[in-house]
């Protein structure tokens, strides 16, 4: 083989090579659904195999793995992700609501931080449902916290970026 080529072949196989560990590391971005680098006041989520943004949230100090949910108006949470977080529900408003299952129950309570990667909002409304419900395996991320901050969805990434003060 001539030299050139042998170079060649040796720079394509390290490049392989470095693909390879990340992938087995996780890579940069951390895999997907994880948060991926992003400009500061900014945070980017990758898409999973499914499509859903998963994101490890912080809501009032307690890291819960949650899926950003654009169909859901508030943050909603099952009774078991309300007991780990302290929630007393007695201190919030019974509400009824509509939802693709039909009607249900839920608790109106704000939450006092959420934060998603450097993103915190605070007095954040979230729902939890009423005893007997189950309610989402995971906690959903709704409109009440993604309001509070510019959103793009594009090339299997959501960005959440701070609101430019004017």
């Amino acid at each position: 083989m001539a030299p050139s080529f042998r170079s060649a072949l040796a720079l394509v196989f390290a490049v392989l090579a470095v693909f390879a560990v990340l992938a087995l590391c996780g890579g940069p971005a951390a895999g997907a659904g994880d948060e991926a680098a992003a400009p500061p006041g900014s945070v980017t989520i990758a898409a999973d195999a499914r499509g859903l943004f998963q994101v490890l949230a912080q809501l009032n100090g307690v890291p819960l793995r949650a899926v950003i949910d654009t169909g859901s108006s508030a943050i909603y949470l099952g009774r078991a992700h309300a007991a780990a977080l302290g929630i007393d529900t007695a201190r919030g408003r019974r509400a009824e609501m509509s939802t693709f299952r039909g009607p249900r129950t839920i608790w109106v309570v704000k939450l006092d931080r959420v934060q998603v990667g450097t993103l915190t909002a605070r007095d954040v409304d979230a729902w939890i449902v009423e005893e007997g419900d189950e309610g989402p395996p995971q906690p959903l991320l709704g409109m009440s916290f993604l309001r509070l901050f510019d959103v793009r969805v594009g090339g299997g990434a959501m960005t959440l970026s701070e609101r430019v003060k004017r």
